[in-house]
């Protein structure tokens, strides 16, 4: 697959080189031939030009993992529109509020929430309709693709960033495809032998933009297995029932994972390769998955961020010794039409083995976020994101990364923003002010801990807290520690909050949480 075209044209590539009774992928234990997957592509495109949507509209969707959270990507640009795909289990009024703010005209759903989204549209008025996905229907295969230059818009995401603002970011076909081109490299993983006899179980929501990395590898031929759900117990059955040699997940997925008791965990001894990205994947869990799976040989690590259209550059390990070699260390996906370098406070590149920040520019890396003019404090600057990663220069275009620059909080493969957060808390009746931290943890990446300065005239309880934050945050987004005080720490200076004494109280309590469990 090379970074070229347009998404709507890799996609024809792809139903050239396979035929069209051979499995693209399988949602549980249902195998989705390419052929089915191009006539539902087909369906959904003429469902949505009868209901009206034309070329240059933005598209809407929220779906659980289901066959037509594959196709509905492809059918979105066959119409010549734009995707804002959301994750179901994000509150309905938040998702309705990004629908509107993004312009949507028509959102599609299926199942008990359309009309809890429904509801939440008409609330505050949107202008867009919610239609179930399964009433969408139309005559013949949706057209040809309207012309569509290279900066044609195809699909929007969010990033919550480092300052806890969240910021948008529209996906041009360009970036789309460059991010395919380097999703089909990640899964390449399976290249030693025959594509078609490989199977990778997958356990990524659809409805993100990470739906770009499974397009990406299907359109390669890597044969992928998703569950509707996430659970972990599941993922393993249905790994185990296809035979699946490739086990595709964030770090975190893994860590739950391994954590299972032997009695759900099938033998899975065809495993020979894992496939992980949205996070740090630390050498202590690959040493684990390689005692787990003892046949395991490969492993890919793919880094990308919302600002350059998902991955944009990998970690491999091509034999089973090179499993024990450092996993941060990156390398660019072939092909994507990207470059990278690493520069000091001024902009200037630092020599070889030094640190700086990791900058990158190229296909992947879009024209900036919405609504934000460009300015002194933009990450984008002539051409480069600035990603705010600190990284060592290696030799060539390797690089090792180091860790974020400001603090935000990895959880469970999600970045979590501190403000996101603290705004939530502070809007709880009896809260006066917070700070959030992230502490680490086995299991998730990392605890998202929270302090909670209380209004002492009348004060909030630890149940009004959580009470707020589970009916207005998504569940990656819950404070998992909440710990009340009776003032932040503060620097001199400004009065900046003192983030780090915050870290160490966390750590120190979670030290001692875990001896009262111990002894």
């Amino acid at each position: 697959m090379t970074n070229q075209g347009t998404l709507d044209q890799l996609f024809a590539d792809a139903l050239d080189r396979f035929p069209p009774e051979r499995m693209a992928f399988a949602a549980e234990e249902v195998p989705v031939t390419f052929g089915e997957l191009a006539t539902s592509v087909d369906r959904l495109a003429a469902g949505l030009r009868a209901d009206g949507v034309n070329a240059g509209d933005i598209v809407g969707y929220s779906l659980p993992n289901c066959p037509e959270a594959i196709s509905i990507i492809p059918a979105i640009s066959r119409v010549g529109a734009s995707a804002v795909p959301l994750f179901p289990m994000i509150p309905a009024q938040v998702r309705a509020g990004i629908f509107a703010s993004l312009g949507c005209r028509l959102v599609l759903s299926t199942g008990p929430g359309t009309a809890a989204l429904a509801e939440a549209g008409s609330q505050m008025h949107a202008c867009f309709r919610v239609v179930d996905l399964t009433s969408l229907s139309g005559a013949g295969d949706g057209g040809s693709p309207p012309a569509m230059g290279p900066d044609h818009r195809l699909l929007a995401a969010a990033s919550s960033g480092t300052t806890g603002a969240p910021k948008s970011v529209w996906m041009s076909q360009t970036n789309v495809v460059a991010s395919l081109t380097a999703a089909a490299d990640m899964g390449r993983v399976g290249s030693w032998r025959d594509n078609s006899d490989f199977c990778t179980m997958a356990a990524f929501p659809l409805c993100t933009s990470g739906i770009l990395v499974i397009l990406g590898m299907l359109f390669n031929g890597t044969r992928l297995v998703f569950a509707r759900d996430l659970s972990p117990v599941r993922y393993l059955q249905l790994a185990a029932h296809h035979r699946a040699e490739a086990l595709s997940a964030p770090p975190a997925y893994f860590e739950a994972i391994l954590a299972l008791p032997s009695h759900l965990t099938p033998p899975l001894e065809g495993v020979s390769a894992v496939l992980t990205g949205m996070d740090f994947f630390a050498p202590s869990l690959l040493a684990r998955l390689s005692r787990r799976f003892p046949c395991l040989d490969r492993a890919v690590s793919g880094y990308g961020l919302v600002e350059t259209s998902t991955v944009f550059m990998n970690w491999k390990a091509h034999r089973r010794d090179e499993l024990a070699s450092p996993t941060h260390i990156f390398s660019l996906c072939p092909g994507s039409g990207n470059q990278i370098d690493v520069r000091n406070e001024q902009g200037q590149g630092v020599p070889e083995g030094e640190k700086g920040e990791l900058w990158v520019r190229g296909s992947s890396v879009v024209s900036g976020y919405l609504g934000r003019p460009s300015g002194d404090e933009s990450p984008f600057v002539d051409g480069w994101f600035r990603t705010g990663d600190v990284a060592r220069r290696g030799k060539g275009q390797d690089i090792e990364l180091c860790g974020r620059q400001k603090y935000l909080i990895k959880r469970g493969g999600k970045s979590v923003a501190p403000n996101e957060v603290q705004d939530r808390l502070e809007a709880c009746p009896g809260v006066l002010a917070s700070a959030v931290v992230g502490v680490n943890q086995p299991l998730y990446g990392q605890m998202i801990w929270a302090f909670v300065v209380a209004d002492r005239a009348r004060p909030a309880s630890l149940k009004d807290v959580m009470v707020e934050c589970r009916a207005s945050l998504p569940n990656y987004m819950v404070p998992d520690h909440v710990t009340f005080i009776p003032e932040l720490p503060r620097g001199s200076g400004a009065g900046k909050i003192d983030r780090e004494a915050l870290i160490r109280m966390a750590e120190n309590q979670l030290k001692s949480l875990q001896g009262e469990r111990h002894a």
